[in-house]
């Protein structure tokens, strides 16, 4: 449908940019002599929009990306047309200067077009609805955006999603007038300029789900307190009743807090009082029915007044779609609670792009989304979210060569390391979605896009380490701002520019003798660069060298890659040396290297959280701010890759390598929904078997 050419116009609120800031109502209405035949619309806007026919909700949008690949959605609207009077209506809003970090924007405008496919009749009423068309516009006077915060001062609150709404149902609205016409739509790579470059979706609607209604775990008149039992990401409806022009406050937060400032057992509310980002209600006549243009992410939710009221909470769960076709079983009464809360964590980090938290930033920050992108390789065969990722980072393109650490994003921030960890998801997407195409009678073929990355990390070498950007590794307590000592020319940061390195050698993906002869020489310069203090790994020129789990984990990382036996966990020397450890997320990697005897003894920490109430994991060891972070949900990984034993050794999947490593459990059956079938291994009385769509090679001792 892009080769269609657009008829109708981007149309905004006015020419002025003042008036771009707020909320606006589009409405077209218009008679069908008959019952409407296929309508095929396409339908955008700047930054959001809700689009309702007749009263019914059609479709909330557009996919978030960015100027040079700005979505629109696709569909047939004839059956939410009838015979007779029909009324459109879109409401369009702009966050202006306070819109969610991830939220880029050129400036409020509206599009909505009937596509006529080459040799179909135009259907009834195109020109009255493709904009401007017969449609009108006019600001939303009852609603506003505001930042609204019950604990501005608090450290634990960086937040990047947005403002709060306020709603009051007995303003006056504007009279509707002409809409602005802006310009022409054109698909992207049309001939003429455009303001926004179109491409169509390319990931599934978000899911919607309605909940049951929430009871108050406690109120008092003034004061409601909902408790949704886990954290969701959701459209709260919340339902007041009280005397007109009452102002209520809606507070939203992942847990209850303690007066020093901890959470504490995210179950327990005595004692603890509620801190988050808001909305604000004005009550009017009768029953006022509120429900926030964004969804909010909350536990617990409390509404507020000075005089007693009635509150009633829905919330409509939204995100997604993430389909869930892998499972994990196993006779450890902890493995179903640990796969639950992975999957929720998992889900409740994926929306229009993977996003590191939903409470806080909703940005798809590029360490975090290769863990994310990996486990949906392995829990399902959608590949949709996992390419939007990468086709979104390789476009965050800066001018010196490295990608944006998060993208979509209205500021740039660059953590180079997270360039490098970009270049892996690349080899990821070879690996378990669609290989690479490359000359078949290259000798030795490259990712190139991928090694000019590493090229553009490889100069922050030359330059001073204080001018290189914001060197992330891992929360760790000992390096301020998760920075190991020595920056890029750490050991840690080095070790991880090798891995991005090997993960550019194509050779590399599949077994043969051209691989093995690559390694062997790509495995003779690293180690070249490399030496052991006190029995622990250190690159020769890390100016500031500390023992840390992370490099530990990188070079033994790196030795499977390039086909040598990984070296012993180093447990002792560790010890010895009192090194830095692993908090949650580089554990994944640690994981790896560790090949841990018994997978389930490592998980103590993830089961201490859900002792504690949680209902998704945290980002962090305590005093933790997210509730929620996607990269601590590696143990989903843990069950397939290291108690299963899976792991693609083919481009696309296309072989694998099983080599179980079941521990203490007695039993285990993993069902991975690999994309040609199911990948079935199962362990039972000390018997493997595999069942396997694609060759598999199976790494197993009896004994």
């Amino acid at each position: 449908m892009a080769a269609v050419p657009f008829h109708a116009s981007w149309v905004g609120p006015g020419n002025d940019p003042r008036e771009d800031f707020g909320i606006f109502r589009f409405v077209c209405e218009f008679d069908l002599q008959e019952d409407p035949g296929p309508t095929l619309i396409r339908v955008s806007a700047d930054n959001r929009y809700r689009l309702v026919a007749n009263g019914e909700p059609v479709i909330f949008g557009p996919q978030r990306g960015d100027l040079d690949a700005w979505r629109y959605e696709f569909l047939d609207i004839s059956p939410f047309l009838k015979k007779g009077h029909n009324r459109l209506e879109a409401t369009v809003w702009n966050f202006g200067w306070i819109a969610p970090m991830a939220q880029l924007s050129r400036r409020t405008g509206f599009l909505f077009d009937v596509a006529v496919p080459e040799g179909t009749p135009e259907p009834a009423g195109a020109e009255a609805m493709r904009t401007p068309g017969q449609w009108t516009v006019e600001r939303d006077a009852q609603r506003d955006f505001r930042m609204m915060h019950s604990d501005v001062q608090s450290q634990h609150f960086y937040i990047d999603i947005g403002p709060g709404e306020t709603f009051d149902p007995s303003v006056t609205p504007e009279a509707p007038r002409p809409p602005h016409n802006i310009q022409r739509a054109q698909a992207r790579g049309h001939l003429h300029d455009a303001q926004w470059q179109l491409l169509p979706r390319s990931i599934p609607p978000m899911m919607y789900q309605a909940h049951p209604p929430t009871p108050a775990r406690r109120q008092d008149g003034q004061t409601w307190l909902f408790d949704a039992g886990e954290l969701l990401c959701a459209f709260p409806r919340i339902t007041l009743r009280g005397p007109k022009g009452t102002k209520v406050s809606i507070v939203y937060a992942e847990s209850m807090w303690n007066p020093d400032g901890t959470k504490g057992n995210r179950d327990e509310i005595e004692g603890k009082a509620i801190k988050g980002y808001q909305d604000e209600v004005t009550l009017g006549e009768g029953e006022t029915v509120f429900e926030p243009l964004w969804w909010r992410t909350y536990r617990y939710l409390e509404v507020r007044a000075d005089v007693p009221i009635k509150a009633e909470l829905v919330s409509v769960e939204t995100g997604y779609p993430l389909q869930v076709e892998s499972s994990f079983e196993a006779d450890d009464v902890s493995v179903p609670k640990l796969w639950e809360v992975s999957v929720r964590t998992a889900a409740r980090c994926a929306g229009e792009t993977y996003f590191d938290c939903p409470y806080y930033e909703q940005l798809q920050y590029a360490g975090d989304t290769r863990i994310q992108a990996m486990i949906g390789y392995y829990l399902g065969r959608d590949r949709d979210l996992q390419r939007n990722a990468v086709e979104q980072f390789d476009r965050s393109k800066r001018p010196d060569g490295l990608t944006h650490s998060r993208y979509p994003d209205r500021v740039a921030q660059t953590i180079p390391p997270f360039t490098l960890w970009h270049v892996l998801m690349r080899q990821d997407q070879r690996m378990y979605d669609r290989p690479l195409l490359v000359d078949p009678n290259d000798p030795d073929p490259v990712d190139q896009v991928g090694l000019d990355f590493v090229a553009a990390f490889n100069k922050l070498n030359e330059q001073p380490v204080d001018e290189t950007f914001w060197n992330f590794a891992d929360w760790t307590p000992e390096w301020p701002g998760g920075t190991p000592p020595g920056g890029v020319q750490s050991t840690v940061h080095m070790l991880t520019l090798y891995l991005a390195h090997a993960a550019t050698e194509i050779a590399l993906d599949s077994p043969g003798e051209r691989g093995d002869a690559k390694a062997k020489a790509l495995y003779a310069v690293v180690s070249g660069q490399m030496e052991r203090k006190n029995g622990l790994v250190k690159h020769k020129r890390d100016p500031e060298w500390t023992g840390s789990e992370h490099a530990e984990a990188l070079w033994r990382v790196l030795q499977k890659r390039l086909r040598v036996p990984m070296d012993p966990w180093p447990a002792t020397a560790l010890d010895a040396a009192n090194a830095v450890r692993c908090t949650y997320y580089f554990s994944y990697y640690k994981h790896l290297a560790m090949q841990p005897k018994d997978y389930l003894s490592v998980l103590e920490p993830w089961r201490a959280q859900i002792e504690d109430g949680l209902s998704t994991f945290i980002e962090m060891p305590e005093p933790t701010r997210s509730d929620c972070h996607a990269w601590s949900a590696h143990p989903i990984l843990g069950f397939f890759q290291i108690v299963a034993g899976v792991e693609s050794t083919g481009p696309g999947w296309s072989s694998v390598r099983v080599a179980p490593n079941p521990g203490s459990l007695r039993r285990f059956d993993a069902k991975i929904a690999h994309p040609k079938g199911e990948l079935r291994v199962r362990y039972e009385d000390g018997k493997v078997k595999v069942d396997s769509p694609v060759p598999y090679d199976l790494v197993w001792n009896e004994s």
